[in-house]
């Protein structure tokens, strides 16, 4: 008998497996478990995808998340359901069963997948964890979480980093974070305590973080990794550091040799880093380049080269050189997202991002220089931001539009202050004035600072979604589904000329969502017929 096996729920991205699954399966084995993993997302989608029903996994595709939907289609899933779990999990006959969910959009297709596999597992503990279950739907958690208990569908939840308790829970230990919410000590407040990880030792956890118990790792031979954890920067609107409070990270050698181990065992080439920034520790990753140099991943070398992508912080001509550039390159970095958020040094000083223009303007060069990819991650609306500094932010812009190497500019809603942040948890401190504060979630439309109140937010994120198209960034955009903030736009302001730019650019939007649509069928139809070995 099995003492674990843990599976996620559909719909989730395909490029690349859950990296819960394999972390969770390397920390429980590491305390004596017996555990396993399988990727049901993954592996449904290889099944149904044969029989014409990849498109469910599309971008706008709503039916594995949508109650109705999945209801309607529910006689169409459940024969692909119940064949992946009788042939991957219930012949193993785990004691308890763990299934991760994303997010709350999973929750239809969790209960009947839930409910299905107890008809073949009725001892089984069924417990549920991930990023789903989240203070920030604390509500409709608890309301959920009722049903699912009542319906004999889950025994227990488990809320925060779960590799630090899954073990204690396997064990039959009872602690914070198992069925229910943990406090903040400092406060009253509910909300996820920082983990005691002083004393964590990356290298208990080897290589199994990328292992797997099926064959392959997904359609794009793509795997998550985590180098680090926490990060060395503490801007002022993130909420990284109320769960990881501290950088802890492994060696150079270690992850490159963590990279090189995929790539023989599994034919892995692209590698996506879950941390905070890549280049948090210079020492570390210069390491990392230079290990996968000395056992032959190089860029010039076609049969093992490497690929990786993650977050960068920009730095100057003087820590990191343009020779430093060119061994990132040589050894696979292909894609950054950059944490730009603002054209204004002075909006990023406050934010504690602390760097200058120079430095900006240094690593865009240097990456398009190199080849390398770059998502310039923005940022509209943050408090102290004035008129001023937003046209800086829109000159910004025209700067990046020349450059070939920015594949996407990236900003999804006007600023939000979350708990768990320095802004969210101490908003006074920072002068941020409001009329409602929201301890479980943010507080986008109740906060102001001096004039920068949610219409002129509002505003701001149009106007800069309409320069990008102006400029010919078209690469990013506010999809329809944000509609929302033009009508609370017009209930709150109205201004007939701001209404016409917002307006254009949904309309831009929408003709944006069809092409992607039609490219991302083309490519999963073009990547299932390789995976088939179908040919063209």
């Amino acid at each position: 008998m099995l003492d674990f096996l843990i599976f996620n729920i559909p719909k989730m991205d395909l490029r690349a497996p859950s990296i819960a699954l394999g972390l969770l399966k390397a920390t429980t084995e590491h305390d004596g478990f017996k555990s396993r993993a399988y990727d049901l997302n993954i592996d449904l989608w290889r099944m149904m995808i044969k029989d014409g029903y990849g498109h469910w996994w599309s971008y706008s595709d709503w039916t594995l998340v949508d109650q109705k939907l999945l209801n309607e289609n529910w006689h169409i899933l459940e024969p692909y359901v119940r064949k992946c779990l009788e042939e991957n999990v219930v012949p193993h006959n785990p004691k308890v069963v763990g299934m991760s969910v994303f997010s709350f959009l999973q929750y239809y297709a969790l209960e009947k997948i839930a409910l299905l596999l107890r008809e073949y597992l009725p001892n089984a503990r069924f417990m549920i964890g991930g990023p789903g279950i989240s203070i920030r739907n604390k509500p409709v958690c608890e309301e959920w979480f009722a049903k699912l208990k009542e319906s004999n569908a889950i025994n227990d939840w488990m809320f925060g980093e779960s590799d630090f308790i899954m073990s204690d829970y396997l064990a039959g230990k009872e602690r914070p974070g198992i069925n229910n919410w943990e406090k903040d000590p400092r406060t009253t407040v509910m909300r996820l305590v920082k983990p005691d990880y002083s004393d964590m030792d990356f290298s208990k956890y080897p290589k199994k973080h990328l292992r797997f118990d099926i064959d392959g790792p997904g359609p794009n031979k793509w795997a998550y990794i985590t180098g680090s954890r926490g990060c060395v920067r503490k801007c002022t609107f993130c909420d990284v550091q109320s769960f990881w409070p501290a950088f802890k990270t492994k060696s150079g050698k270690f992850i490159a040799e963590e990279m090189i181990d995929a790539n023989r065992n599994y034919g892995i080439k692209k590698f996506k880093f879950t941390d905070s920034l890549l280049n948090g520790n210079l020492g570390i990753l210069k390491e990392k380049c230079e290990t996968l140099k000395e056992h032959g991943y190089l860029k010039s070398n076609d049969e093992r080269e490497l690929e990786w992508h993650g977050q960068w912080i920009c730095r100057n001509r003087k820590q990191i050189s343009p020779e430093f550039h060119d061994l990132l390159a040589d050894a696979g970095l292909g894609m950054v997202g950059i944490g730009i958020e603002s054209g204004s040094e002075k909006v990023r000083y406050h934010m504690k991002k602390k760097f200058d223009n120079e430095s900006l303007y240094y690593t865009l060069e240097q990456f398009e220089r190199t080849n390398v990819l770059v998502v310039a991650l923005m940022m509209i609306g943050y408090p102290t931001e004035t008129e001023e500094d937003f046209q800086e932010t829109l000159l910004l812009l025209e700067r990046l539009a020349k450059m070939k190497n920015v594949c996407d500019v990236n900003v999804n809603n006007p600023t939000r202050i979350l708990p768990g942040s320095p802004l969210g948890d101490d908003p006074d401190h920072f002068g941020i004035q409001y009329t409602q504060l929201i301890e479980d979630k943010d507080f986008t439309a109740s906060w102001w600072y001096g004039d920068n109140d949610y219409a002129t937010r509002i505003e701001r994120f149009y106007r800069f979604h309409h320069k990008m198209i102006e400029v010919g960034l078209k690469k990013s955009y506010a999809d329809d589904s944000q509609d929302k903030y033009m009508k609370e736009y017009i209930e709150i302001k109205n201004d007939p000329a701001m209404v016409k730019i917002m307006k254009e650019v949904h309309e831009y939007g929408k003709e944006k969502i069809i092409n992607i649509d039609n490219d991302i069928r083309d490519k999963k139809a073009e990547q299932s017929r390789e995976v088939l070995g179908l040919g063209h």
